[in-house]
């Protein structure tokens, strides 16, 4: 029998992985990975505002926090997608704060932050589609008949196009 003992090589490569440093300071966490992610990434390829992305990435990092990204797993998403069921937050929403919670982890394994995708494989949420039934040209007449006369031009164009207000 061999009397050397058992390396536990996963143990070993996650302590390797934790000890990562990143222009000389170490990589601690989701936290700091998504800090990064969105000054090398998110500021320099997005050309809307990064608002969107910086509010989703706080969400993310005020679930995930400091969690070691090798740590991070598909039961830490399955937690966090509840969390934010109980919060009232619709299924789409949660489709995007994981879908940017990916991007982030893709992007860290491709800059050699991680060795994997700990959650490529989420499953998206089945989002409800519904559809608002068109109102008919005699209740848009009653509507436009409140309306002051300079603003017609624009509900029209809104109601010719399908242009949102917002």
């Amino acid at each position: 029998m061999n009397s050397q003992p058992m390396i536990d090589e996963r143990r070993v490569w996650k302590k390797l992985r934790s000890e990562l440093w990143l222009d000389g300071k170490r990589l601690q966490g989701f936290s700091e990975l998504a800090d990064e992610y969105f000054q090398n990434y998110v500021l320099s390829h997005n050309r809307s505002t990064s608002s969107y992305k910086r509010s989703r990435l706080n969400i993310l990092k005020k679930h995930f926090g400091n969690i070691p990204i090798e740590n991070l797993s598909i039961q830490r998403v399955d937690k966090f997608v509840s969390a934010r069921k109980k919060e009232g937050v619709s299924n789409g929403t949660i489709n995007h704060d994981v879908k940017v919670l990916r991007h982030a982890l893709q992007w860290g394994v491709s800059r050699g932050y991680a060795s994997d995708n700990p959650v490529a494989g989420v499953q998206k949420l089945k989002e409800v589609e519904w559809v608002v039934e068109r109102p008919d040209d005699s209740t848009i007449d009653v509507i436009f008949s409140y309306l002051p006369v300079q603003a017609i031009p624009v509900f029209t164009f809104m109601r010719e196009t399908g242009c949102r207000p917002w």
